[in-house]
């Protein structure tokens, strides 16, 4: 009986997290099966199984994982692949990962050779996403995952697909324009589902929103231009997950580029948007609107905050404060309160979010002042004459000003 492999490869930011957690839970058993790796986000695990170099993946460097143990894991997730592919026999399964695209033609080549032995046919698809909306989405994941310099990275459109042209050939690649607004009931999820003919009720899409407003994308990038860099091992990873929850509860308009920046990145990205434009037929347009809301030209754009939004953000901190301490306090571990507290914020290394500690200070006991003196000292050591000055005055600004009042008010 022939049987057919879905290859989902994204692209980023096109509603990967929703199809995936969806599939993940629902697709197990029946016509099709969610290829069984441990996890929704199937990019890892391929990168384990198929990468020559996986030890240099962002992910495995941020674990502190080894090769050996990289290779461990990989021969655990082919052992559950093929008992799976032997179990159910008859069903076509489903793989979806962005990250695919960070594979060479090599590795697809090995990729292919594998699941060859299994599947007689395969079905590579992905959503392509406009320039511009592109750009702006993955750089802000980009601030969430680390990045501290004003760098904004192009679509990639060639290298992303052509090589999946050229292993699987060009009838096997299925490219959809992402465009949320004509898709059934405006879900990517469902979109995704009824081209390759699997079965989702609209009550079991799984919506995986990560998007962070203006003024939160804006206090991160401060956070990682002048705080210390991302940090790595397990618990750092859940630390900067956990200030990014945080964050998301900033309200505001969504960051855009302002038209002088897309003026200048069309046409550094030309090229490579003429490629796409004939692979796929789609007409992507530049954006004529240079009066776009929250627009940004420059570094400068995101390090100006406002102190309404500090505001917010403080006392969003001092709830999530008080949370800690009330937790402690039934664990009958009072004492645990300022190690959990500077935790929060400490831990992901974010210099902004320790800022927010030392605001809330002299109440805990001086115990924050004492970490933003010895933070303010280090910065000061290291040069970091404008970080240090603005550290010192936004902390003024809050103990005497108008600031620290609303955070009372609040």
């Amino acid at each position: 009986m022939s049987r057919t492999l879905f290859i989902h490869i994204g692209m980023h930011k096109t509603g990967t997290s929703s199809i995936q957690e969806t599939l993940f839970r629902y697709l197990t058993v029946g016509k099709f099966v969610y290829a069984p790796m441990g996890e929704a986000n199937h990019s890892v695990p391929m990168m384990a199984l198929f990468c020559q170099q996986p030890q240099h993946h962002h992910i495995y460097r941020k674990k502190q994982m080894s090769l050996e143990a990289i290779k461990e894991e990989a021969k655990r997730i082919k052992t559950r692949l093929i008992d799976s592919f032997a179990l159910n026999t008859e069903a076509d399964y489903i793989i979806s990962g962005e990250g695919l695209i960070r594979l060479s033609t090599v590795e697809l080549q090995e990729m292919k050779a594998f699941f060859s032995q299994y599947f007689d046919r395969f079905f590579i698809c992905g959503y392509v996403r406009e320039p511009i909306s592109y750009m702006e989405s993955d750089f802000q994941q980009r601030i969430k995952g680390g990045l501290d310099r004003f760098v904004i990275h192009g679509p990639q459109y060639h290298n992303r697909f052509e090589k999946f042209d050229q292993v699987f050939g060009k009838e096997a690649l299925h490219l959809w324009l992402f465009n949320p607004k004509d898709f059934m009931n405006n879900c990517v999820v469902q979109d995704f589902c009824n081209r390759l003919g699997v079965e989702i009720k609209p009550e079991q899409v799984v919506v995986s929103n990560d998007g962070l407003s203006f003024p939160a994308v804006s206090l991160l990038y401060t956070a990682r231009r002048y705080g210390f860099d991302y940090g790595v091992g397990t618990r750092m990873m859940l630390a900067n997950q956990r200030m990014i929850a945080l964050l998301k509860q900033l309200k505001g308009p969504k960051l855009r580029f302002s038209g002088a920046l897309v003026d200048s990145l069309w046409s550094e990205h030309q090229e490579d948007i003429d490629w796409i434009i004939l692979r796929t037929g789609f007409e992507f347009k530049k954006p004529t609107n240079a009066c776009r809301d929250c627009s940004i030209s420059s570094e400068e754009d995101l390090l100006t905050i406002n102190p309404l939004v500090l505001a917010e953000w403080m006392g969003l901190v001092r709830d999530e404060l008080a949370k800690q301490k009330n937790a402690s306090a039934k664990q009958k571990n009072a004492s645990a309160f300022p190690v959990s507290s500077v935790e929060l914020v400490w831990k992901p290394h974010s210099l902004s979010m320790l800022f927010t500690i030392a605001r809330l200070e002299k109440s805990a006991g001086g115990c924050y002042w004492q970490v933003f003196r010895k933070t303010a000292a280090r910065l000061k050591r290291r040069g970091w004459a404008s970080a240090y000055s603005s550290l010192c005055i936004e902390y003024n600004l809050v103990l005497n000003g108008h600031v620290k009042q609303l955070i009372e008010s609040r």
